[in-house]
């Protein structure tokens, strides 16, 4: 009897042994949000631009055409004044004269060899040899609208010239070549005349106030050494190739030329001593 309680509990206790035991799961941590992390950008730095200005047009320069020379000593130069006949003739005189003196001379001897020099910036219109009457010259193209306000105005308020009178006795054949220029647009024109040699210049070059352009001389019809200065208003971009007349070898092309420069109200003269005087007021 004993016997069979042992064997009894030992199968009770085999049968134990042999039941499947319950998985035991460690509980898992519930998964750690990543940290947020706020990142605190710098202000954006701004740098004070300064407003670009706006271009605005150097004051034009005058020079004195003549080397050395201050506005005082070209007035006090002046040989023969700036005397314009009626608009149409061709009278003289539609310039003015400025002698160079020998210092050293009591007679006031006339001298050649000082250096003409381009009163105003600009660009050149003309070069010729020695033609009669205007002999060696230059003439330099300035636009209208780059002369100071006063000039301006003062040249656009030109009158017309009224046509010439079919009794005048100078001669103007048609030119053979026309002329070309820009009616649009006007410039103020300057010729150095009489000169006794001319700087090495081309028609289209572009010359700076002060620039050399050649020497006094007494070509053409001088009597004298002498700058001949003269100024007239016209259209632009007018290249008159050469002026001649009064000589039995200017072509007809050179009379037309300076028949249209002289007498026809395309180039209107003005004062030159208005461009002598404005040294003083050059900024």
């Amino acid at each position: 009897m004993k016997f069979l309680r042992i064997l009894i509990f030992g199968a009770l206790v085999l049968l134990a042994a042999c039941q499947p035991r319950a998985a035991t799961t460690a509980p898992m941590d519930a998964p750690t949000a990543a940290p947020t992390v706020t990142r605190t950008l710098p202000a954006a730095t701004q740098t004070a631009v300064a407003p670009t200005p706006t271009p605005t047009a150097a004051p034009l320069a005058f020079c004195s055409p003549l080397q050395g020379l201050g506005q005082a000593d070209l007035l006090a130069r002046i040989s023969n004044p700036f005397d314009p006949p009626a608009p149409g003739s061709d009278m003289p005189h539609q310039g003015v004269d400025i002698g160079d003196f020998d210092p050293a001379g009591a007679a006031r001897m006339a001298v050649p060899g000082r250096g003409v020099l381009a009163a105003l910036p600009g660009t050149v219109a003309l070069v010729q040899p020695d033609r009669f009457p205007y002999g060696a010259a230059v003439i330099v193209e300035t636009p209208l609208e780059a002369l100071p306000a006063e000039l301006q105005a003062q040249y656009r308020a030109l009158e017309d010239w009224p046509p010439r009178s079919p009794n005048d006795a100078l001669t103007c054949p048609p030119p053979p070549e026309p002329f070309q220029w820009d009616e649009s647009g006007q410039s103020l024109y300057v010729l150095y005349a009489h000169l006794g040699s001319t700087a090495n210049l081309n028609v289209g070059d572009d010359v700076a106030c002060g620039q050399a352009l050649g020497t006094v001389g007494q070509s053409g019809n001088a009597l004298a050494p002498h700058l001949h200065f003269e100024a007239r208003i016209g259209p632009a971009g007018a290249r008159p190739g050469s002026l001649a007349h009064y000589d039995v070898s200017a072509s007809a092309q050179e009379m037309a030329a300076y028949c249209e420069w002289r007498v026809s109200g395309t180039f209107r003269w003005v004062d030159p001593v208005e461009i002598l005087k404005s040294l003083e007021k050059k900024r």
